[in-house]
């Protein structure tokens, strides 16, 4: 078996339940060798992915030594989640079966405290387990993010993740990229089956590979369900089990077939869909909807420093769908410069979330149109990202292939300024 051969991950699309107390949805991405010879070769990437992977492969980018992973593995535990009035808890459970009972929900947003108590238990038992959990920084709607309609919209400003004009979805991404890439590592997946709180027909959550732009595997709305009982059993939020779900994807789940591969240092991308609101026949408003949380949990002994990440106080990233700094629609990267050239004449820091919008249009740089990609990171630059506090977080975030030194590689490629040495002043103070 040659080394590369060992480094394929393989991809099923069954569901499977855990062992534990209660069931957990398992999707397993296995470790897949080829029988013979070299794997089979990838399928061609644009030549967007090809800079990218090269970016990553120059950058020179190596995970810190053992010696760093002391500290991460004394990190006290987290703390349980608050205690929750049965009262207010069987309120909200009245207000939703009262809108369920007419068709469902008009905005999931009235589930968010049953979703933030959700996320607590299930940091809480990766706690328990010993493992570190990284959460994500968000997740959205990426074409409302950064303010794209469809059809001839995409087409006019080389856009190629838009896949055609149909409006029957709405797509949720979140950032940053994961990667699975250590032993027992695994990403948990939290939040509201769109499908069973009556905001789409049909829904699904997917793991995909962005540079080989190929889906990995994915769960189902029927997967979803029961998939929260083990953490909401027993609670004052059991009532909202059907409605919310947390399934897990690993690479080592022994005995399940292997299907698509996927490198073990690749960014994956975790893709939400929501399909056709019953009420309107197509995709519902991405502000309707309560989007998906995700986890990466690592065992404490392979833990690395960059294996915690608190869970962020939204207003880092937060601006108004559609809008960079009150600009509406347009580029996400000449809108983030044009808001940062009128910031610095105003001598005030740019707005938040240009950060983030420049960050998620990245995509481009694995999947779609160079200069698209490019506009993004020129975006960034503009900003002022390297050295502003929501730019802090992100870059902290990124896996290794999408770090500060492959975006100044790629910012490099695209004849922009790279990432400075210093930063003049932080977060305007």
């Amino acid at each position: 078996m040659s080394p590369a051969a060992s480094t394929l991950a393989g991809a099923t699309s069954a569901v499977k339940a855990a062992a534990g107390p209660g069931g957990q949805a398992l999707a397993c991405l296995m470790a897949r060798a080829a029988a013979k010879g070299a794997p089979r070769a990838a399928p061609p990437a644009a030549a967007a992915g090809r800079r990218l992977a090269a970016a990553a492969a120059s950058s020179g980018m190596v995970n810190a030594v053992a010696g760093r992973r002391a500290a991460q593995q004394q990190e006290p535990p987290a703390e349980a989640p608050a205690n929750v009035s049965a009262s207010d808890a069987e309120a909200l459970r009245a207000a939703v079966a009262a809108a369920l009972a007419k068709g469902g929900l008009v905005s999931e947003t009235m589930l968010l405290p049953a979703y933030d108590y959700l996320i607590g238990r299930i940091t809480y038992a990766a706690s328990e387990e010993r493992l570190r959990v990284a959460h994500a920084l968000g997740s959205a709607p990426p074409f409302e993010l950064l303010g794209i309609d469809w059809g001839l919209d995409c087409v006019e400003r080389g856009l190629d993740y838009c896949n055609g004009d149909n409006r029957d979805a709405t797509y949720i991404t979140s950032w940053p990229l994961v990667s699975l890439d250590r032993p027992g590592q695994r990403l948990v997946l939290a939040g509201v089956n769109h499908a069973a709180s009556g905001t789409a027909s049909f829904c699904n959550v997917a793991l995909t590979d962005p540079i080989q732009r190929r889906g990995l595997t994915a769960f189902e709305d029927t997967g979803l369900v029961g998939s929260a009982d083990r953490f909401l059993k027993g609670t004052p939020y059991e009532w909202a089990s059907p409605l919310l779900f947390a399934v897990t994807f690993s690479r080592d789940c022994t005995g399940k077939r292997p299907a698509s591969g996927s490198f073990l240092p690749s960014p994956l991308l975790l893709i939400g869909r929501a399909y056709a609101n019953p009420a309107t026949g197509v995709g519902p408003a991405g502000a309707s909807l309560l989007t998906f949380h995700s986890m990466v949990m690592t065992p404490a002994d392979v833990a690395l420093p960059g294996d915690s990440r608190p869970r962020y106080d939204y207003r880092i990233f937060a601006t108004e769908p559609g809008k960079i700094g009150g600009l509406e629609g347009g580029a996400a990267g000449s809108a983030a410069a044009a808001t940062a050239a009128v910031a610095r004449q105003a001598g005030a820091a740019a707005p938040p979330g240009a950060c983030v919008r420049s960050v998620v249009g990245m995509a481009q740089c694995a999947s779609g149109s160079w200069q698209a990609c490019c506009e993004m990171l020129q975006g960034w630059a503009a900003a002022g990202c390297w050295c502003s506090q929501e730019g802090d977080v992100l870059l902290g975030s990124m896996p290794a292939v999408l770090g500060r030194a492959v975006l100044s590689a790629l910012s490099a490629s695209c004849g922009l300024p790279q990432a400075p040495r210093t930063c003049p002043a932080r977060y305007g103070g």
